[in-house]
């Protein structure tokens, strides 16, 4: 099992356990993270951006085209869609992207 925490700008952090192999709109969905995906995963419409703090992969990136491999810790956007938070040092883990062929 893998831990993911979402940083959420004025919020608390939302911790969640995950298998590999989900990815993190999935995971978000469980968490009641809120990321907007009106395409419901499909990657198409580019609106659940997340970035990734460290990692094998950082910066931003798709949250339904980024599947789990380890632990990690993600900012979301706010949910009044107000940008990113700052990095923080103390964020730390990593991820492995896959891309989905459409």
């Amino acid at each position: 099992m893998y831990k993911i925490i979402f940083k959420i700008k004025g919020g608390e952090d939302v911790s969640i356990f995950a298998v590999g192999g989900e990815n993190v709109l999935e995971l978000a969905q469980k968490a009641n993270v809120p990321l907007d995906a009106p395409c419901a995963g499909s990657g198409t419409c580019g609106k659940c951006k997340i970035n990734v703090l460290e990692g094998t992969v950082e910066g931003l990136q798709l949250a339904c085209q980024t599947v789990v491999n380890s632990d990690f810790v993600v900012q979301i956007q706010s949910e009044t869609g107000d940008g990113y938070f700052s990095s923080s040092a103390e964020a730390k883990g990593s991820l492995v992207f896959y891309s989905c062929v459409l």
